[in-house]
């Protein structure tokens, strides 16, 4: 019985490597992670027999010129370890990065069809209007509903968590030199499952730090980064994230009670920012918000409860396609 389906088939992974060690190595990896990989022969033959499919993946070695049949797949580039001068320009090294691989090709198995890929290029940053608005909460549901990475840029995840000393925090990052995307990802602490760079001590991130600028933009994946309640530093990492090729979405939390409507009138009124962000509302509104919202023609929704998957997944699907 086939276990694929028409709607979505299972990706293959196409294997190109003239090395006969890497190709057994890659091989195996790809059978871990219950893919099925298909090597690919000198002069292509077996592509034209067996076809290629839009949500295949190929995986190649430093250096091999692609086929115009492959252009369009997801691309891993790896090299074996003896090649150290191509280790900057490929994403996975073998021997070495086994498990950022494994990593790479287990969520590519999980993902439903080629939409999914989409979210690759979206980055959202999430604040609060004011403090105690629920950024954190909304970071964390809208990054676990779309499989994003989650980049903590207020402070709000790490000095109490337990982090394994192998795995990257902020203090590791360097913007000029980061590790190739999914050996990032790979060694990220996970915070209910959910990738996370956050700190372990120290002086918290604001969003405007260049870290958070530059792993934001490298990421093969989709990102959501919690701003807090920093939103100048939030629109400044807007604008920077707008001059890449990276779609960038900005969502603001907070209460609608008397309080949090008070200070959302006070921000709007004091700030000049162009971009508008979907604001996310918790609790139910008070007038006072109504009338905040009417004098600002605000475009804003109801949060959905702290437990409801499907209400943050539905969330996160309006604001991707808004």
């Amino acid at each position: 019985m086939n276990n694929e389906t028409n709607e979505h088939p299972r990706p293959r992974v196409w294997v190109m490597t003239e090395d006969a060690e890497l190709r057994e190595s890659l091989a195996d990896m790809c059978r871990l992670a219950l893919l099925r990989p298909i090597a690919v022969v000198a002069d292509g033959a077996i592509t034209l027999r067996r076809g290629v499919k839009r949500n295949d993946i190929l995986v190649m070695e430093h250096g091999v010129q692609v086929p115009e049949l492959f252009a369009s797949l997801r691309r891993i580039t790896v090299t074996g370890a003896q090649d150290s001068d191509a280790h900057g320009h490929v994403d996975i090294v073998i021997p070495g990065d086994e498990v950022a691989l494994l990593h790479l090709l287990s969520r590519a198995a999980d993902e439903d069809d080629v939409g999914e890929r989409a979210k690759e290029d979206v980055i959202v940053l999430v604040g609060a209007w004011h403090g105690g608005g629920g950024a954190t909460t909304a970071s964390y549901r809208l990054a676990r509903a779309s499989r994003s990475v989650l980049l903590d840029a207020a402070g709000n995840w790490g000095g109490d968590l337990a982090l394994e000393d192998e795995v990257l925090v902020w203090d590791d990052i360097d913007p000029r030199d980061l590790p190739p995307s999914p050996r990032l990802i790979a060694n990220l602490p996970r915070i209910a499952g959910v990738p996370t760079l956050t700190m372990s001590l120290g002086i918290p991130l604001r969003p405007d730090d260049d870290r958070v600028f530059a792993v934001a933009r490298s990421l093969n994946r989709g990102v959501v980064v919690d701003c807090g309640v920093h939103l100048d530093a939030l629109f400044e990492l807007a604008e920077r994230l707008e001059t890449t090729e990276k779609r960038v979405l900005t969502v603001l939390t907070g209460t609608g009670n008397e309080r949090g409507a008070a200070a959302l009138g006070r921000w709007k009124a004091s700030t000049s920012e162009v971009q508008e962000p979907l604001y996310l509302l918790n609790g139910r509104p008070h007038p006072i918000f109504h009338a905040v919202a009417d004098r600002f023609d605000l475009k804003w929704r109801r949060s959905p409860r702290l437990g409801s998957t499907r209400g943050w997944r539905r969330t996160q699907e309006k604001l991707w396609v808004a």
